[in-house]
């Protein structure tokens, strides 16, 4: 009976734990081959909250770089500027594109020799403690990406 109670206890537990994660969907996840030489590169991807509630990413990570940030670009005074953002709120039922000129992850502190592989794992952590591992394709700065 004990086993049972404990086992009971540990399934109710990972019931009731928060998963934001599991609501958001991240299609199209692409990061930029790095130019040799260069310490960073960006990722690209269109970040989607199916839920009717609010999620905050709060930031990322990767084996490939020192750190991953997500930045924008904003309009100052007639000047781009690029921003990071400290966390990213994606409102209930919207999608969030990174592109170009726009929303983007940054990686910061390449290891050159893991950026260069086929794929690479990104971890998104959100604000209620979930993680989500995303595979995003790394492709040459030479191809076409949308």
């Amino acid at each position: 009976m004990n086993k049972f109670l404990t086992l009971l206890i540990v399934l109710t537990g990972l019931y009731c734990q928060s998963t934001f994660a599991l609501d958001i969907e991240v299609k199209n996840g692409v990061v930029r081959a790095p130019i040799p030489g260069m310490a960073n590169t960006v990722g690209y991807m269109e970040l989607t909250n199916n839920s009717n509630d609010n999620i905050i990413l709060t930031s990322a990570k990767s084996a490939v770089a020192d750190r991953v940030e997500v930045h924008d670009h904003i309009m100052n005074d007639g000047v781009m500027k690029m921003v990071k953002l400290d966390s990213l709120t994606i409102t209930a039922n919207e999608t969030k594109r990174f592109q170009t000129g726009g929303l983007h992850l940054m990686f910061i502190g390449l290891d050159h020799k893991e950026a260069m592989k086929k794929t690479i794992d990104v971890t998104f952590i959100f604000q209620d403690g979930s993680e989500q591992v995303v595979t995003f394709n790394v492709k040459s700065i030479h191809q076409h990406h949308h």
